[in-house]
């Protein structure tokens, strides 16, 4: 015959199991019946302006509902070119990850177009934070 603590011991054990199973449950089904939040935009085109050395260059992004449609540079006088030469291939870096990954999480850029990248990510941020409606258009 089993002692009563052991019976209430194995009653203890199963509750608690239950209760594991019970949250785990819960969990897995608020994650496919909620799934992760995905940015939505005001579809449009929303500009942001630079100064660099003088130089005025506006950054252009134009999303739909769900997706970044097109990021470019208006403005980009060649003498903008001459003095800051990494600023278009630059760009086009960070643009075309920016495109693959609809999103600015995860962008990567060397160490000798650090300061150029931060720049133009930070407009790009802006632009997209007013597609939101974080900001103004």
């Amino acid at each position: 015959m089993s002692s009563p603590n052991k019976t209430v011991m194995k009653h203890s054990i199963k509750l608690i199991c239950a209760g594991i199973f019970a949250v785990l449950g819960i969990i897995l089904l608020a994650t496919l019946f909620f799934p992760k939040h995905k940015d939505t935009y005001r579809p449009g085109t929303y500009t942001t302006s630079l100064t660099l050395n003088d130089n005025m260059i506006e950054i252009e992004v134009t999303v739909d509902e769900e997706t970044i449609k097109s990021i470019r540079m208006v403005n980009l006088e060649e003498d903008t070119i001459t003095m800051f030469p990494l600023i278009e291939p630059t760009f086009e870096e960070l643009v075309s990850q920016i495109y693959e990954n609809q999103s600015l999480e995860g962008i990567g850029y060397s160490d000798e177009s650090k300061y150029t990248s931060t720049v133009l990510l930070e407009a790009i941020k802006e632009c997209l934070a007013k597609a939101e409606g974080d900001a103004e258009k």
